[in-house]
């Protein structure tokens, strides 16, 4: 855990990205916490990256969950946070929230959101759903959710993508190829960026199925999920 600039953490290119942070810009407003849910490779991390740049003015705490893993430690460091809170505004961010919280974990973070004031906030970054205590902030009014589908790209979103980087096929074949997941369609448009650069022609449905794009979805999306999420999962057609 760190505390510092939140232009100091976090070092990425913003290439094939796209600004999904309204929901969190809205969200940050009204709500003391946010939770932000979502599969592997649905952007979770860059949304939260690109949201963090542009608090220019805020230091925050960064928290790897699942390398957290002695309760009473965590809840000291919290409370030193808290401490630090009454002098200057901090955020506190969660990221890898995907094993698993204790229930003192999830009692202390439930506490430590209640007691927020004035502009320090809490944001969750997580694969899985919130830990059943979270839902008392739900209920209460204290978190805000970010859901998986706020954070898929759209057909315009990717015509928007395409048309920058002068690619010939066309928005909605990429997306019906990809179901507008992000890490599938920035690994997509490198690679026909790359093929259309040497002259090469390749379908989208070809690229598909080239070796990037399968093992990436098959090891970094399918195999990060349960089986009643592939269940419901659809990516291409």
């Amino acid at each position: 855990m760190t505390v510092q600039r939140a232009d100091k953490a976090f070092f990425f290119t913003k290439d094939n990205c796209i600004d999904k942070t309204y929901e969190l810009e809205k969200g940050i407003k009204m709500f003391p916490s946010i939770f932000i849910e979502g599969a592997a490779a649905s952007g979770k991390t860059v949304a939260i990256k690109m949201f963090l740049e542009k608090q220019k003015d805020i230091n925050f705490a960064l928290f790897f969950m699942d390398k957290e893993r002695d309760d009473g430690t965590f809840i000291r460091k919290l409370s030193q946070i808290r401490k630090r809170m009454e002098q200057e505004t901090i955020w506190v961010i969660c990221e890898d929230m995907n094993q698993p919280l204790s229930e003192i974990k999830a009692t202390t973070l439930v506490d430590f959101v209640q007691r927020l004031q004035d502009k320090n906030r809490c944001i969750f970054v997580s694969r899985e759903k919130p830990h059943r205590k979270f839902l008392e902030l739900l209920w209460k009014e204290k978190m805000y959710m970010v859901t998986q589908k706020d954070l898929l790209f759209s057909i315009n979103e990717i015509e928007q993508m395409r048309a920058e980087k002068q690619i010939s096929v066309r928005a909605k074949e990429i997306y019906q190829e990809t179901g507008g997941w992000p890490g599938c369609v920035s690994l997509m448009m490198r690679i026909l960026e790359r093929r259309e650069e040497t002259g090469e022609k390749i379908s989208v449905a070809e690229v598909r199925e080239c070796y990037e794009i399968a093992e990436y979805i098959e090891s970094d999306i399918l195999g990060t999920l349960s089986k009643l999420e592939k269940d419901f999962l659809e990516i291409g057609t």
